[in-house]
């Protein structure tokens, strides 16, 4: 049973809990998130470890073939990663984008506090971010994405050399 109140479930609850958010998961996939949360050493899911959760959930759907993995590369791409997702784009870039062009309302700075990360994002750390700021169906955004960080950078690599 999923304690209440108490700011944290344990491991073993995660498989009762992600259904209540709307995840569903068979259990191979939840052993396997448990799994990679065991060797970080976590024991309990508190706020910040459901989103390490999240992130790991990620992670695998991105290890598996056919999904929208295109896509949120070229953003990431577009946006200063490299296309072999390694690399690192600024969040101060994203949250500028997110916030000024596209108008949305999420609050970047909580989320890369949650996942250790204030200056920068990893492909991973990326495509939870953008998953959680389209509702799971990022095909849209990540292709204006992609087009307006592409835009971005072109105009800052030709600003010196004017």
């Amino acid at each position: 049973m999923i304690r209440r109140n108490k700011g944290f479930i344990k491991n073993f609850e995660l498989q009762i809990f992600l259904p209540t958010i709307g995840i569903h998961l068979e259990r191979e996939q939840v052993e396997e998130v448990l799994k990679r949360l065991e060797d970080k050493k976590i024991k309990k899911i508190d706020e910040n470890a459901l989103v390490q959760s999240l992130h790991i959930l990620k992670e695998m759907e991105m290890e598996e073939p056919d999904n929208q993995e295109d896509e949120y590369l070229d953003a990431f791409v577009a946006l200063g990663g490299k296309p072999n997702k390694e690399g690192r784009i600024e969040a101060k870039l994203l949250i500028e984008i997110i916030k000024d062009d596209f108008e949305l309302t999420i609050n970047m700075e909580e989320y890369l506090n949650s996942v250790e990360s204030s200056d920068s994002l990893d492909f991973y750390q990326f495509c939870v971010l953008l998953d959680a700021s389209t509702s799971g169906n990022p095909s849209r955004f990540s292709s204006m994405l992609a087009n307006r960080g592409f835009s971005v950078l072109q105009g800052s690599l030709f600003q010196g050399n004017q």
